[in-house]
């Protein structure tokens, strides 16, 4: 009988702590936390010669093609852990501009990555300015496919990707926020 009832413990927190729960919203550590644009780094000189940031990150001038941004994830106050229950990340909302909507002409992308002594990881979907057609100011709420459940062992941060293929339209990245 003893040994049913330890069994019948293991089996819920397997049950708990599995990748597949569901949860309602992010952690509250994680609520409030605002990543401005201008906490961003380039990834590259290529990508820090064409760009200017003010209060949101944009093409410098005529310069045109694609640049890469990283953009750290502060959690070092954040109680990470690798056990349930922790902290997780469920959704992110974007704040950016796409001149010209689903048109290709202009795109912003950002994904959510995870980074490890051994890897870099993606953590899925990748928000992508295209979707949208609203052309003015906008913030976009991006769900994860599965909530990340957040390592104590591991770097949070999001790449964003800005392209333009000419000087007349606009690509603005203003930040990233979680509520």
């Amino acid at each position: 009988m003893l040994k049913k009832a330890k069994l019948g413990l293991v089996m819920i927190a397997v049950a708990f702590s599995s990748p597949g729960i569901v949860y309602s919203a992010n952690s509250s550590e994680i609520r409030g936390t605002m990543i401005p644009a201008s906490l961003c780094q380039p990834a590259d000189s290529a990508s820090a010669s064409k760009i200017q940031v003010d209060d949101f990150v944009r093409f410098k001038g005529s310069n045109a093609g694609t640049v890469y941004l990283r953009c750290p994830l502060p959690v070092g106050s954040v109680r990470a852990t690798t056990d349930a229950p922790g902290n997780f990340i469920e959704y992110f909302k974007v704040m950016h501009q796409d001149s010209d909507g689903t048109n290709t002409a202009i795109n912003i992308t950002v994904e959510l990555r995870k980074k490890t002594t051994s890897w870099n990881t993606f953590i899925g979907p990748i928000f992508d300015s295209n979707s949208y057609s609203s052309t003015g100011t906008k913030n976009t709420t991006v769900y994860l496919n599965t909530p990340e459940l957040m390592s104590n062992n591991a770097f949070y941060w999001f790449r964003v990707t800005l392209h333009r293929d000419s000087a007349g339209a606009n690509a603005w990245f203003h930040g990233i926020s979680f509520y």
